[in-house]
């Protein structure tokens, strides 16, 4: 749990409450999480493929 708190306080380089590094940490994954599947989706060939290697 205090590890949970540094990292919503200080990870995103500025310190700043809980509550609001809570969500700007909470938009930084969502963001690498469409990141990461639509470079998936760029490289497959596929739906079923695609489906594959994101799951």
């Amino acid at each position: 749990m205090s590890m949970a708190h540094f990292m919503c306080v200080t990870g995103t380089g500025e310190f700043c409450s809980f509550e609001k590094g809570y969500h700007q940490i909470g938009s930084i994954i969502q963001t690498e999480k469409y990141q990461y599947l639509f470079q998936l989706a760029k490289g497959s060939n596929d739906f079923k493929a695609f489906m594959k290697l994101a799951g």
